[in-house]
């Protein structure tokens, strides 16, 4: 059991607890004094440090349980797949956390399990990466794999940019924040782009930002998200959305392809339209091969439904659980006969 944090008044004005380290919200609302740091890029651990207080953090302060008692599912960021960094995690939540067992679930087949499935295509969109693979009867398939490092962050910072040039001022953290609650709220996709303004009615909204100000956006309600479409305006190199999932589809053979018709959305990047828009992208390209796109209904959070279904599955976790006696003897690799 870990020792409890010492806890500091922080000045005359505010009894704020000062730990060593906040997370989420918590350091969001003390960044004008705390350094923020994010111990993931493109969904790769670059700090695991920060990564361990993360676990510690979800542990102790969210669940509220003690991690020593408990048997941990845990599903791994989309491009934290390899064999190194499932050791690494593994290594951390034995030898750290000392856990009772764990329990490797790729992310894509937990969101295919929120949605009572175990055969298909998922198409994460995240902050910063776009992540395409398919699975058949609960196995993924290696080849359908396919991703591109861009995201609803990339949205937000070219949404920002539009508006700064329309002569709006973000200057402070806070105000940028705004920005990304700009798109949340008010951001889509357009079937027709260059024909949006044109045809469509009562494309401007208002925003009011916290401090009053009312922001006008029209056309940089849908311009923005063209970028997932077409990374090269953003000085991107990766291949756009459709085209990555249409060349992870190539890459099931022939006899199957008509199971994978049916294309999953899930994630943080999920703007209204995009489905709409992907089916005409991808059906423009996808030969006599008609697909369908449909929106995870619990999108943002898919892959912790998907995984609290299979944590109630008994012949699931007999065969996926490597128990603590296990990793004593053969260490993090032996994760490798249950992952």
């Amino acid at each position: 059991m870990r020792d409890k944090h010492k806890f500091y008044y922080y000045s005359d004005y505010d009894f704020i607890n000062i730990r060593e380290y906040y997370v989420g919200e918590e350091a969001l609302q003390l960044r004008g004094v705390l350094k923020l740091v994010s111990p993931l890029e493109h969904e790769i651990t670059e700090d695991w440090v920060a990564f361990e207080h993360l676990l510690d953090y979800s542990f102790y302060n969210i669940l509220e349980i003690e991690p020593s008692e408990r048997i941990i599912i845990f599903c791994p960021p989309y491009n934290l797949l390899s064999r190194d960094n499932i050791e690494k995690v593994t290594e951390v939540l034995f030898e750290t956390f000392n856990i009772k067992g764990l329990c490797i679930t790729n992310p894509g087949f937990a969101s295919l399990t929120s949605m009572e499935k175990n055969t298909g295509t998922i198409v994460y969109l995240g902050d910063d990466i776009i992540h395409v693979s398919s699975f058949f009867n609960g196995k993924i398939m290696k080849d359908t794999v396919k991703s591109a490092n861009y995201g609803f962050r990339d949205l937000v910072n070219l949404t920002l940019k539009q508006l700064l040039q329309k002569g709006y001022s973000f200057t402070t953290s806070s105000e940028k924040l705004w920005v990304e609650d700009i798109c949340n709220k008010l951001s889509y996709v357009a079937l027709e782009p260059e024909r949006e303004l044109q045809y469509k009615k009562n494309i401007e909204k208002d925003y009011i930002c916290p401090d009053g100000e009312v922001i006008s956006i029209k056309k940089n309600r849908f311009e923005p998200a063209e970028l997932f479409f077409k990374p090269e305006i953003i000085g991107n190199d990766g291949t756009p959305i459709h085209k990555l999932i249409y060349e992870s589809h190539s890459k099931i053979d022939d006899d199957l392809k008509s199971t994978f018709k049916e294309v999953i959305l899930t994630g943080i990047g999920v703007i209204p339209g995009m489905d709409l828009r992907l089916k005409k992208e991808l059906n423009k390209i996808g030969d006599s091969q008609e697909f369908k796109v449909k929106i995870n209904p619990f999108s943002t959070h898919s892959e912790f439904k998907g995984a609290s279904i299979l944590g109630q599955n008994k012949e699931y976790l007999k065969k996926h659980v490597y128990p603590l006696e296990e990793f004593k003897d053969f260490g993090p690799q032996g994760i490798h006969e249950y992952y």
